[in-house]
C-alpha cells in the first residue's frame, strides 16, 4: 500500500500486515467501522507498506508519509539518542 487507507468498500478483502507485525497470517478487511484501541486491528483500514494477498477495495486515503502508522514509527525512532 503507498498510504493508510480507509477501507469503503470490500470483496473478499485481504493483507499480510508482517512489514507491521511480524506475522504472515493473511487478515481479513471489511468496510465496517469497529473502534478498536490499537489502529493495525482496525479491520477499515490498510497500512503503507503492507501487501494485498487477495480480493479487491475501495478506499479513502486517511495518511500519507511520516503521518502514516510506520511513518510514526520511524519518526520516534529517529528521535532516540544513540548511547
Amino acid at each position: 500500500m503507498p498510504a493508510d487507507i480507509r477501507i469503503i468498500y470490500a470483496n473478499d478483502f485481504k493483507v499480510n500486515n508482517s512489514p507491521l507485525t511480524g506475522e504472515p497470517d493473511e487478515l481479513t478487511r471489511k468496510a465496517e467501522d469497529e473502534k478498536r484501541d490499537d489502529a493495525k486491528e482496525s479491520i477499515n483500514m490498510i497500512f503503507f507498506g503492507t501487501d494485498v494477498t487477495e480480493g479487491e477495495a475501495v478506499g479513502v486515503v486517511m495518511y500519507t508519509g511520516d503521518d502514516t502508522f510506520i511513518g510514526k514509527i520511524a519518526v520516534l525512532t529517529q528521535q532516540t539518542d544513540d548511547k
